[in-house]
């Protein structure tokens, strides 16, 4: 079972790579918030990775995220679709998982009008004996 988990993480985080590809060129202003990006990374002590992914189609939102814990023995992710509706951003459907292992996925479609902008806003937690360890929150756009 669990080299079964391994490579279902392996083929999403595959997935996660192949969705977060750009074909062209960037737009001046994406460019120079590529540059202004600073290069800081956060450390965690129970994640040991928390990725999250969002792909828009035609009228569908595939919302992606995996939590991958170092220690622990559940793994909880709490995945809020979110549309921009007038300057604010509405939460359009709450996708949980929780595991009681390392892993913990979610893959799921949601069907929407896409004539918003999306983002989807991640919480990830980790646990041992029913005490939190960590949480991350994490975005994707």
């Amino acid at each position: 079972m669990k080299k079964f988990k391994e490579l279902i993480f392996l083929m999403f985080m595959i997935m996660l790579v192949m969705a977060n590809m750009t074909y062209g060129e960037t737009t001046c202003l994406e460019q120079e918030l590529i540059e202004k990006e600073p290069s800081i990374s956060t450390r965690f002590s129970s994640i040991h990775e928390i990725q999250c992914a969002l792909i828009v189609g035609s009228s569908k939102v595939d919302v992606e995220a995996v939590l991958h814990a170092s220690t622990g023995d559940k793994t909880k992710i709490v995945a809020y679709l979110q549309k921009e509706d007038n300057g604010r951003w509405v939460t359009v459907d709450t996708i949980t998982n929780t595991e009681y292992d390392e892993l913990c996925i979610i893959d799921e479609t949601v069907y929407t009008s896409t004539k918003y902008k999306f983002r989807v806003k991640v919480y990830g937690y980790v646990y041992d004996g029913g005490t939190l360890l960590e949480k991350a929150t994490i975005y994707a756009y």
